[in-house]
């Protein structure tokens, strides 16, 4: 087990990292099971032998049902109870049965399924991801492990762990640089400087749903706010978890996108600078577009306009637009733990801080 004594100073904020990480560790169970030790009830339930009745995370049921060929939205539908009387209950979960059941039968007999579970408080165990029996597993302890060995100037800043993800951010205020004034309402403590750091985002996924990557971000200091962009993203372990791959690699990785930092930083730091004097021609119908972008919904939206109204005063510029959306997204985040949607608005600022028109 992982020993925090021995990383080094990232800050209180990596210890509860590893601390959350290390209770979970121990709610975990993987184990490997033949469909012969899977059936469901009448009520629908699903009875695993040795784990008994399980519940299901979004992305474990919809694994379960992607493993068996049967289509978890419709079953969604059959499990939902709303404007439901007894009989139509009773026959959707009927109807449910005997879909798992085709699919099972179907199912080689020979074949293992690898289940993660999760233990819950009552006592019984939540699917978070079904593999094959080949997949290979990479935990976020072991990478966390990894990183005790990178620059020691970082400090993690913050985290996030969901069902499917761990997001960790890394700042480096060693590396700050000015982009100029600051508007008289955001100066703080006498300081006038608009100041910008560069740092790194870890993502990884113990369901399946995405790489081991580091994405490089710029950080605000008088607000906070990220912006980050998918060009700037790096596969630490550049395959999904398949296969064999060594994880001290992962600190050699992390190595190299820390060496692209400064190219990356100047990059940012120009594009801000012009962006304070770059007008736009209709804030409105840069988020009207901005709202047609693939996930982003009706209520991301409106986080971000309401930032663009309060704390950029209804600006005009480029620049106004960009922190419109990175506050958007930094208050997304805070409000529903969707840290999926921040990097999205993220990533869509940093879009329009480098297109040609907006």
């Amino acid at each position: 087990m992982f020993n925090v004594k021995s990383a080094k100073d990232f800050g209180r904020k990596f210890e509860n990292v590893l601390d959350e990480l290390k209770h979970l560790e121990t709610l975990k169970k993987d184990v490997m099971v033949h469909k012969h030790e899977i059936r469901v009830d009448r009520s629908g339930a699903v009875i695993i032998d040795g784990l008994g009745i399980v519940d299901f995370t979004k992305t474990g049921f919809q694994h379960f049902c992607n493993r068996f060929d049967v289509p978890s939205e419709y079953m969604n539908k059959l499990l939902n109870t709303e404007n439901k009387d007894t009989s139509h209950l009773e026959e959707d979960r009927m109807l449910m049965k005997m879909c798992f059941d085709r699919g099972l039968t179907r199912f080689p007999d020979d074949r293992g399924i690898f289940l993660r579970t999760m233990g819950q408080e009552d006592g019984t165990r939540k699917i978070r991801a079904v593999f094959s029996e080949d997949y290979k597993v990479l935990d976020h302890l072991p990478i966390l492990n990894q990183i005790n060995m990178v620059d020691e100037h970082m400090k993690a800043t913050h985290f996030n762990i969901s069902d499917d993800f761990l997001d960790l951010r890394f700042i480096l205020p060693d590396k700050q640089r000015s982009i100029g004034k600051l508007p008289s309402r955001e100066v703080k403590f006498g300081n006038d400087q608009d100041i910008i750091f560069p740092g790194i985002h870890l993502r990884n996924s113990e369901t399946g749903k995405a790489r081991i990557e580091a994405s490089q971000i710029i950080y605000r200091l008088v607000c906070t706010n990220g912006l980050s962009q998918q060009r700037n993203s790096f596969k630490i372990v550049n395959k999904k978890h398949v296969g064999e791959f060594d994880i001290t690699d992962i600190n050699c990785n992390i190595e190299k996108v820390l060496t692209g930092t400064g190219k990356f930083f100047d990059a940012y730091t120009d594009a801000l600078v012009d962006s304070k004097t770059d007008e736009v021609d209709s804030v409105k119908e840069v988020f009207e577009r901005v709202g047609k972008r693939t996930g982003i919904n009706k209520s991301m939206l409106e986080v971000v306009n309401t930032n663009w109204m309060v704390e950029q005063y209804q600006g005009n510029t480029r620049f106004d637009v960009v922190n419109a959306l990175t506050a958007g997204a930094r208050d997304w985040e805070a409000k529903t733990k969707d840290m999926s949607g921040r990097i999205l608005l993220e990533n869509v600022a940093a879009d329009l801080l480098f297109a040609k028109s907006i």
